[in-house]
């Protein structure tokens, strides 16, 4: 039915309105498309979803139990000052000069050399961005030792410097990146299989327009069919489609979607070049180009392979897929090179196992999760325990949103009915000034302008419900229950898009009551807190894993698989002889 597409002039009006829940489901009960087969795409599609922000988290944990380690602290600290002063914005530098000189400083870093070795590398450039980097170091009193191997070992860190970096200087931007992916709850699998349904029966009766190999008893069934919204009736009679393969291109098009936003979200924690306005889009952390080569000659064939990559593959028992790649790059080669060549014709490697990614990375969260979440609805307890860590220890993350939420905070307190004599208790004002974080960063997504700080100020003042209507929230509401706003519901107790900012009283009690239940895992000692951590970590790495991560496909590999080999040390007994426990997130 697909081929010969020659259309005649003949059209019909199509159907652009929104499609009601009756619809939906009647199109999905057509093709036999059980909840089941729902309730599997969601926990597959939220497993991944967690997987993300597990290994963001991960690297947030990890970076402040190294600096509250008394051992660790000093020389990581060192390294964290110093890397706010070498990415701090330069006016009038050379993008390409400072790009340069920030590479080849991270190269140092990880290679453990102290300040003096790199201010040596700087003063030999002479230039303007070397010269203000120096500058900042001075001013900033940045030092740092190099660091040793200890008793003559070499001790693992978990992760790169810049990653614990991005984590510990930028941990809103990052968490405001994984709230604008919504999850997929069980009205959007439905939605987007009943598009996949309707996308397929527009295929055969495009824009109305009347196929010519069909008939005009066809065509007037298509069009009766069309008109009753009945496109699961036009897939199942005139396309070789069935509810296998759709179910099939809508978890293809959902590990794309995941794997896009997941890239990003990586390239922000971990490429100092990225550039949040011009996204990756589905790009791969390690692609064909910079993970192996193949060079064809007249005599010799040289496949030229990164040693870091097979050791890392192997420990996500990939190399299988590694060595497709490899297939798929030499046959593209001889098919350029017009030799010819026997064996499966070349695949596009984008397009290579996204229809498994999402199954496989959701089988491999659950078999290799820490478990500090089990529901997606539990992340805002994770969120909340960095940024009150943060506060407490007075970190400069929360530099930069400080005054804000100080404003939004007192506005509040203006428009309370209580007695004068009355003060709030410590603990209190600082879960208010959390929640009012919060709120401006983490569940708004309006431009952070004064004026819009004002407006929204006035409206808070004036109490005005229908001028908060107005603001943008972000695509995922999970941590809505954590601000000062609360969605309106009308007398049927239907939500009506309008929010609720008057945070009284009530109000504040059950965010008192929240702050109780999360999990601070900065409790016990550092490096009892650092060594249970990195067995997670390593956990997730270990050679023996039965259950593959997906390589070949839209999604990045975890961010401990670029983990630097001399690092710090966890602690002086570094021997783990039982199994830990991670923390755990519970209601």
């Amino acid at each position: 039915m697909h081929s010969n597409q020659m259309f005649t002039a003949t059209s019909s009006n199509r159907q652009s309105a929104k499609p009601s829940d009756s619809t939906i489901k009647s199109n999905l009960e057509y093709l036999k498309i059980r909840p089941k087969d729902i309730e599997d795409i969601v926990r597959d599609a939220q497993n991944t979803y967690k997987m993300v922000f597990e290994q963001v988290f991960l690297v947030m944990r990890y970076v402040r139990y190294l600096i509250e380690d008394e051992r660790n602290a000093l020389a990581v600290l060192g390294r964290m000052n110093f890397l706010m002063t070498v990415f701090k914005r330069q006016e009038n530098a050379d993008d390409e000069i400072l790009d340069n000189i920030r590479k080849n400083i991270l190269k140092k870093l990880e290679k453990n050399v102290g300040s003096n070795d790199i201010i040596a590398y700087l003063q030999t450039l002479e230039s303007n961005e070397s010269s203000a980097i120096l500058r900042g170091m001075q001013e900033n009193g940045v030092a740092f030792a190099p660091i040793e191997c200890v008793r003559g070992q070499d001790v693992s860190r978990s992760y790169p410097y810049y990653d614990m970096y991005m984590c510990l200087q930028h941990p809103l931007d990052i968490f405001k990146m994984l709230l604008k992916k919504n999850n997929h709850e069980a009205s959007d699998i439905e939605r987007s299989i009943y598009y996949k349904i309707k996308s397929h029966a527009d295929y055969v009766n495009p824009k109305g327009i009347r196929l010519q190999s069909l008939s005009d008893e066809q065509y007037q069934h298509i069009l009766k069919l069309d008109k009753e919204s009945n496109f699961a009736k036009i897939v199942d009679e005139y396309t070789p489609h069935n509810k296998d393969s759709i179910l099939s291109e809508v978890r293809s098009d959902i590990a794309i979607e995941l794997g896009e936003w997941a890239t990003n979200v990586f390239a922000k924690v971990s490429n100092p070049s990225y550039d949040e306005t011009k996204n990756i889009l589905g790009r791969k952390q390690i692609t064909l180009d910079d993970s192996f080569k193949v060079d064809i000659g007249s005599d010799r064939t040289i496949i030229d392979i990164q040693s870091g990559l097979v050791v890392n593959l192997n420990k996500i028992n990939q190399l299988d897929d590694l060595f497709d790649s490899i297939k798929l790059a030499v046959k593209a080669n001889l098919k350029s090179q017009k030799q010819k060549f026997s064996g499966r014709p070349h695949r596009a490697e984008e397009r290579f196992n996204n229809e498994e990614a999402l199954a496989d990375i959701s089988a491999w969260y659950d078999r290799y999760s820490t478990e500090m979440f089990r529901r997606i609805d539990q992340i805002p307890k994770a969120i909340v325990s960095i940024i009150y860590f943060d506060l407490e220890r007075g970190m400069p993350s929360l530099n930069h949103v400080f005054r804000d939420a100080q404003e939004l905070k007192n506005a509040y307190e203006s428009v309370q009915e209580k007695p004068a004599a009355k003060k709030a208790s410590p603990v209190k004002e600082r879960n208010l000034l959390i929640t009012c974080i919060n709120s401006l960063n983490l569940y708004l997504n309006n431009d952070k302008s004064q004026d819009n700080l004002n407006n929204l100020i006035q409206r808070v003042q004036d109490k005005d419900t229908l001028g908060i209507n107005n603001l943008y929230r972000l695509n995922n509401p999970i941590m809505s229950l954590w601000t000062v706003f609360s969605e309106n519901k009308d007398e049927d107790d239907n939500l009506t898009g309008s929010l609720d900012a008057s945070f009284g009283e009530t109000e504040q009690e059950k965010m008192m009551y929240r702050f109780k239940t999360v999990p601070f895992f900065f409790k016990r000692k550092a490096n009892i807190e650092l060594r249970e951590l990195i067995y997670s970590i390593s956990s997730q790495s270990s050679t023996e894993n039965p259950v593959p991560y997906p390589y070949n496909s839209a999604f990045p590999l975890p961010l401990w698989i670029r983990k630097p080999s001399i690092t710090l040390t966890d602690s002086a007994d570094s021997s783990i002889d039982a199994e830990p426990k991670s923390p755990e997130i519970n209601d």
